[in-house]
């Protein structure tokens, strides 16, 4: 995969799309780091353990959990939560904490997590590691979570250029049509038949500059 997006990322500076180029060299340093963290993570002991980290943009919390089982992370998830200004970074990452362990159906006595919590549940050991491989454990949810975050703003600046170009090719079909509105409604039809018999009609639509497939109709 790192080969396949580094012949990809050369090809689309190449073709001067450097934007994207940059987006597919940040996707090959996420798998990069995550190929040298396997190193650390399969050649750990001390048994079955949840791995948990937060980080917080103003109100909106992004907890990762990784899944370590027999030395090895069998499952990562980053959830996106919206709180308070005034919510203790604490009460959040407790109550993502419940909730991710109910759904991935964890009882797993070992907890690991960046800072103190009073954590409920009964049966369980917290653990804020200063060192060692639970505290890489830790940076690499940390990372993980950090990669979750640079994802959506890069998805959404793709989403912006995009609506970008679609304004422009808008604009020029505008000038080149000479309409006084921007199309940015546009319905094609095309009507066939055979041999005068057997008329069919389709319809397809553009919104935006874009197809809109739950608009499109065939008439019979």
């Amino acid at each position: 995969m790192i080969r396949h997006f580094k012949e990809e990322m050369k090809a689309l500076a190449a073709d001067l799309q450097f934007e994207k180029a940059e987006y597919t060299r940040k996707k090959i340093a996420y798998l990069e780091d995550y190929y040298q963290s396997r190193s650390v993570v399969t050649g750990m002991k001390g048994g079955d353990k949840d791995v948990f980290s937060i980080l917080k943009d103003k109100d909106i919390a992004y907890v990762n959990y990784l899944m370590v089982r027999g030395g090895t992370i069998v499952q990562t998830q980053t959830n996106k939560l919206e709180t308070h200004l005034d919510e203790p970074i604490e009460e959040i990452l407790v109550y993502a904490i419940q909730h991710l362990r109910s759904t991935f159906h964890s009882d797993v006595r070992e907890i690991v997590v960046p800072f103190e919590i009073e954590y409920p549940e009964m049966n369980t050991e917290i653990m804020v590691p200063k060192g060692g491989d639970r505290k890489k454990l830790v940076e690499l949810s940390e990372k993980n979570a950090g990669y979750f975050i640079e994802e959506l703003k890069n998805k959404e600046r793709l989403k912006i250029s995009r609506n970008v170009d679609q304004i422009k090719v808008l604009e020029e079909l505008q000038t080149d049509l000479q309409l006084q509105d921007l199309p940015t409604h546009i319905e094609c039809f095309d009507n066939s038949n055979f041999q005068g018999s057997y008329p069919v009609s389709a319809m397809v639509c553009f919104k935006n500059g874009v197809p809109s497939k739950k608009t499109i109709a065939i008439l019979m």
